[in-house]
């Protein structure tokens, strides 16, 4: 069985505001995806980066532009939609890659992790609805250490289905850079998840109230 801790995946990618939005973006028109299920990793960047809910016809769009002049304003617009989507879904899949979203995910995650990076997300707030703003303030106000452990669950079910596991926390030059405790301080980061002093960004202190010994840890068939 493949050993997490002997490995180093590399760190997730980092945007710088790339994002086009156009007259065409309604926010009311994502309604029904803001409110209910999932969102995929291609729907997520689609909608964040272009506002657009059909990931599935971009290359199609894009390859419609192919024999039109360089000059062209829709083949400007086909270059800037690849150039933007296609770098979202990049560093999408880098925090995926590592267990600090997934795929599917939900919409209050993916808004939270578009605003990590840098992206707008008002054209994803349906007009008069608070109910992702709700999400992330239940969030916050419920107790942090049994959110920790759901997401620690998450990771384990996850590493179980790729035949892997990881160790509790995993240390270099005497700082935690890994392991469960350390992959569930980042995702309560992503997801606004705070303590009662607010945001947690010692994995030690992840592992020592939340996960370690029948916490969570001695619990888990190793």
């Amino acid at each position: 069985m493949l050993d997490l801790a002997d490995i180093h995946p590399a760190p997730p990618m980092y945007d710088d505001r790339y994002q086009y939005l156009t007259s065409r973006t309604v926010p009311h028109v994502f309604n029904q995806y803001i409110l209910y299920g999932s969102w995929s990793l291609e729907l997520a960047c689609a909608l964040i980066t272009l506002g657009r809910d059909d990931p599935e016809r971009i290359p199609e769009r894009i390859a419609e532009t192919i024999n039109l002049p360089e000059d062209s304003r829709m083949k400007l617009f086909a270059q800037v939609t690849r150039y933007v989507y296609s770098r979202a879904v990049d560093i999408a899949n880098s925090y995926v890659a590592i267990g600090l979203m997934k795929d599917p995910d939900t919409p209050a995650n993916w808004i939270a992790w578009a605003k990590s990076k840098g992206y707008s997300v008002a054209h994803l707030l349906p007009a008069g609805s608070t109910a992702p703003a709700a999400k992330v303030e239940a969030a916050k106000s419920s107790d942090w250490k049994e959110q920790a452990r759901a997401i620690a669950d998450e990771c384990f079910d996850h590493d179980t289905k790729m035949d892997c596991r990881d160790c509790l926390i995993r240390k270099r030059n005497g700082k935690p850079s890994g392991g469960y405790a350390y992959r569930v301080m980042k995702l309560m980061q992503e997801r606004g998840i705070t303590g009662p002093r607010g945001s947690i960004g010692n994995a030690s202190t992840v592992m020592r109230d939340a996960l370690q010994g029948d916490l969570w840890w001695a619990n888990k068939g190793k």
